[in-house]
């Protein structure tokens, strides 16, 4: 199956698309209407056999507590490295993953928080993205992000949280010196 980032409908309409040798559109629902139904009704379904899994399922997942740490540990990075080898087979990538963990072990040993590092991971590209198509259909002005009244006031919010935070720093700095 071809791997979306729609999930398991991604999956399934990419996979459409493939075998009809064109692309699935917006238009792909008033034309395949029978593909469509059944594929919301196989999502349908399935929320049920989730249901009914997890029912009878519950009292041997919470088994999984009971696991010694290290061995629970131990087992989630094994599956880790194979789910990330596995990816693309390149010896790399777990190397990539081990150094990040390596990396969010010093985050966590030094108290520095991970979730704004995780979040801009995640988003920076994203936000990137659509920097450069503002940029484009403003023909490289950036005079556009401060014109549009929403477009001003994010912006006036996040200089002053940033702001805001260099001033909460130096303040923190202040004390630990005067504490010194």
């Amino acid at each position: 199956m071809r791997a979306t980032k729609f999930g398991h409908g991604g999956n399934l309409l990419g996979n459409h698309g493939i075998d009809r040798q064109r692309p699935f559109n917006p238009f792909s629902f008033a034309e395949h209407g029978d593909f469509v139904s059944g594929l919301y009704m196989a999502l349908f379904v399935m929320n049920f056999v989730i249901v009914g899994v997890l029912l009878f399922a519950t009292r041997w997942i919470a088994l999984v507590t009971q696991i010694d740490d290290r061995l629970l540990g131990m087992a989630t990075l094994c599956f880790a490295m194979v789910g990330t080898y596995s990816t693309s087979y390149r010896i790399t990538d777990p190397i990539i993953a081990a150094a990040f963990g390596v990396f969010g072990y010093f985050l966590r040993t030094y108290n520095i928080p991970m979730v704004p590092i995780t979040l801009g991971i995640i988003l920076g590209p994203i936000a990137e993205e659509r920097f450069r198509q503002a940029l484009g259909a403003s023909a490289g002005d950036l005079s556009v992000f401060i014109t549009r009244p929403i477009s001003a006031i994010i912006l006036v919010a996040i200089l002053l949280l940033i702001g805001r935070g260099i001033q909460t720093w130096h303040k923190e700095q202040n004390l630990a010196q005067a504490a010194a």
